[in-house]
């Protein structure tokens, strides 16, 4: 049943038109979230279509994850070290590496929102190993 307002702004008559059901909210839809969780070649349980290297779970060999909501949005993350740069999980003289205790238990890594470019360098770079792809990848996120 639709129902009509009139309102004065600034000496002007304006018409507005509302009916009741103009919102309606689904209360018993749930929200569900499509994840991908991308490592590095060598460390997968299996190989997509795309030939990235991807894990079932999300675990301590997961470096970069894709989440794909109901509406069509993509967020992408990349796991960053300590300091808040891309994490490299092949540098055997990263910080990584030699963590001290505090490290360990307080400064654990985590994962950043990224733009798709930063999350193709990044994915290309734990697909080749190739350092110059992780370079690009943090260029871009500086």
């Amino acid at each position: 049943m639709p129902q009509n307002l009139k309102l004065n702004s600034n000496g002007h008559n304006k018409e507005f038109t509302m009916k009741e059901d103009l919102f309606i909210v689904d209360h018993n839809k749930t929200l569900t979230n499509e994840e991908e969780y991308f490592t590095m070649v060598g460390l997968e349980n299996f190989v997509d279509n795309n030939n990235y290297a991807k894990r079932t779970v999300k675990d301590d060999k997961t470096f970069a994850q894709k989440i794909t909501r109901d509406d069509g949005s993509i967020k992408y993350s990349i796991r960053v070290d300590t300091d808040g740069k891309l994490y490299n999980p092949i540098n055997m003289y990263d910080k990584q590496v030699n963590r001290n205790f505090l490290d360990k238990v307080c400064r654990s890594s985590k994962f950043r929102n990224v733009n798709y470019k930063i999350f193709d360098f990044y994915i290309n770079f734990l697909n080749s190993k190739n350092l110059a792809w992780l370079n690009n990848a943090e260029r871009e996120a500086t």
